[in-house]
């Protein structure tokens, strides 16, 4: 047979299936040449398996008994009615009327509060020349504050650091002393005499012109007391003039004119006054450690 005579489909492969070979062995090839498992026979397990399923026994239940739905319901209406509860002689109250807030109203801050008050307590009340005499006194009471402390400061005339701690010589800390109450009289005439702080100010001025009273009176004891009066006298006064600012107040006249002790002090002038007093105790008990009436 010439190359033209045989078949497209033929081949020269010898896999070509017969059909006397064995049905097993046919079959098997057709799932391999698929690329598949042939399927395989699982047989059941036996009754004698230890691991066969449990039956378990359906529960015995006795449906003679009684149910409890079929109990008697002992049910008796209430012999109360609404009307026992409801109010006697209770007085019909209107319908509450309804407030809406502006969304354009303005809220104040509390510091703006203040400031309205003050001016509304200075336009409505008729304070007279009161504020300017507040106003005198702080700047009397400042300046001879601020006149004794730069004095020592900066050296004018016979006055110094170092006069001043030769002054208070007698003293356990003389050279501490001669800073601290300078120091004390600037700030307090500072503030004084703006009219800031005042509670403050007032206080500071209290110790540190309580001091000096002291420290006059000390001298009185060891010299002629004609010859320190007049400085006993200043020294006393500028302590009362501290102590009356603390509660007159600034007045309005002041950089305090929005606070409430510019017009009206209250409990703050005793609470400053009382811790001025104790503030010129401890002083002169840390810093002069002596008697001032005994020498």
């Amino acid at each position: 047979m010439s190359n033209n005579e045989i078949p497209d489909r033929a081949s020269d492969f010898d896999d070509i299936p017969t059909y006397g070979a064995d049905k097993t062995t046919k079959d098997n090839d057709v799932y391999r040449r698929a690329g598949r498992v042939a399927p395989q026979k699982i047989e059941p397990q036996s009754a004698k398996d230890p691991e066969a399923t449990t039956v378990f026994e359906e529960p015995k239940v006795d449906r003679s008994a009684p149910l409890a739905s079929d109990a008697p319901a002992n049910y008796e209406p209430s012999s109360y009615a609404d009307e026992d509860y409801a109010p006697t002689g209770a007085t019909p109250v209107a319908p509450a009327t309804a407030v809406y807030a502006d969304p354009n109203a303005q809220v104040l801050s509390d510091e703006q509060v203040e400031q309205v008050a003050a001016v509304g307590a200075a336009e409505g009340a008729k304070r007279g020349t009161i504020d300017f005499g507040l106003l005198l006194l702080r700047v009397v009471l400042a300046a001879w504050l601020l006149y004794d402390s730069i004095t020592v400061f900066f050296g004018v005339g016979d006055r110094s650091l170092g006069a001043l701690e030769s002054d208070f010589g007698a003293y356990a800390n003389p050279n501490l002393l001669s800073i601290v109450l300078p120091t004390l009289e600037l700030a307090a005439g500072v503030f004084l005499l703006f009219g800031l702080l005042t509670p403050i100010a007032a206080a500071l001025a209290t110790v540190a012109t309580s001091f000096m009273f002291l420290h006059q009176v000390f001298l009185a004891n060891g010299e002629a007391f004609a010859s320190v009066k007049n400085t006993l006298f200043l020294s006393g006064l500028l302590a009362a003039l501290s102590v009356v600012v603390q509660f007159t107040g600034p007045g309005i006249i002041s950089l305090d004119t929005s606070r409430s002790w510019a017009r009206r002090p209250l409990a703050s002038s005793w609470f400053f006054v009382l811790a001025a007093i104790a503030g010129a105790v401890a002083l002169w008990w840390f810093g002069a450690a002596v008697n001032p009436i005994q020498r």
